[in-house]
């Protein structure tokens, strides 16, 4: 996985995911897309 992605997760994550289980879905979606456009 791209060494920026956890970086990425923890600047993004307090504020696109709150802690519902939704919110962790969102994110987990963003950074599946991240991820692919870095890679």
């Amino acid at each position: 996985m791209p060494s920026g992605k956890s970086t990425i997760s923890k600047l993004l994550y307090p504020i696109i995911a709150p802690s519902c289980s939704e919110g962790e879905e969102l994110l987990e979606e963003f950074l599946m897309i991240v991820s692919t456009e870095l890679s």
